[in-house]
């Protein structure tokens, strides 16, 4: 079980479900947890009442309303899942509070940014306490990998840097994702007709998501993901809902 950490206050979830498509292509076994603040998946794209947590989304599973990995455990449990059933966990995490939540070693670690001006102001305490927190200690990290999606208004790239007094390095295999003004199409489709329209990303973005599946998992060839995640289509017939079981909250 690999488990990948996204950081930032950016809306990530996009990002997180195009991953996991890439991933579920080739037949791993995918899990999101929403940490999010505004618990973005159960509202953006899940169908889900607010006293239900885990939900189906073309062969991905969404776990909603977490705080932390005990409660995940938890939530799981009652489903007769566990952690351990999944090849890869993406753990979406864009406030303090579920970066200091107690979490095992993420495999890879990932800062997600734009830019918008509000959210490099929320993401510089946030990188702070990221930095200042044990993990990146215990985990001997020098620097961290920045994915940063462009927009028609282009910052320095340095620019996160100098706010945090260059505390932190942004690694080589950072990237810059171009503006692609199809991104809010795509993921309104998403949200709205319950589809991930991988497809229609760009090459570069592919390309990405792509290597950072193969990074993950090595028996994983970049061409065999590529090929696999255009390909796949995933029907959305009808199923043993599994929210249907997890329907009151932990102890109710």
């Amino acid at each position: 079980m690999k488990i990948i950490q996204l950081i930032g206050t950016r809306d990530k979830s996009d990002f997180a479900l195009y991953l996991a498509h890439a991933l579920t292509a080739v037949k791993k076994r995918v899990l999101v947890l929403d940490t999010t603040t505004n618990e973005i998946y159960r509202h953006g794209y899940t169908r889900l009442t607010q006293d239900k947590y885990i939900y189906e989304l073309q062969q991905i599973d969404i776990l909603c309303s977490v705080k932390d990995w005990a409660d995940a455990e938890a939530k799981l449990l009652q489903v007769d899942e566990k952690p351990d059933n999944y090849d890869c966990i993406i753990l979406d995490a864009d406030n303090i509070q579920s970066i200091l939540a107690d979490w095992p070693k993420p495999a890879s670690t990932l800062y997600l940014s734009d830019s918008e001006r509000m959210n490099i102001i929320r993401d510089v305490p946030l990188l702070h306490r990221f930095l200042d927190n044990r993990f990146f200690d215990e985990y001997n990290l020098t620097e961290l990998r920045q994915v940063h999606f462009e927009s028609s208004y282009k910052l320095p790239s340095d620019y996160v840097l100098l706010l945090m007094n260059n505390r932190i390095e942004f690694s080589e295999e950072s990237a810059i994702i171009d503006f692609d003004d199809l991104g809010s199409l795509l993921k309104g489709k998403m949200q709205h007709d319950q589809i991930i329209p991988y497809r229609q990303l760009s090459k570069e973005y592919k390309e990405l998501l792509n290597g950072i599946a193969c990074e993950l998992f090595e028996d994983l060839d970049v061409r065999y993901v590529g090929k696999a995640a255009r390909n796949s289509w995933f029907s959305l017939r009808p199923k043993k809902v599994k929210e249907e079981i997890i329907g009151k909250p932990i102890g109710g």
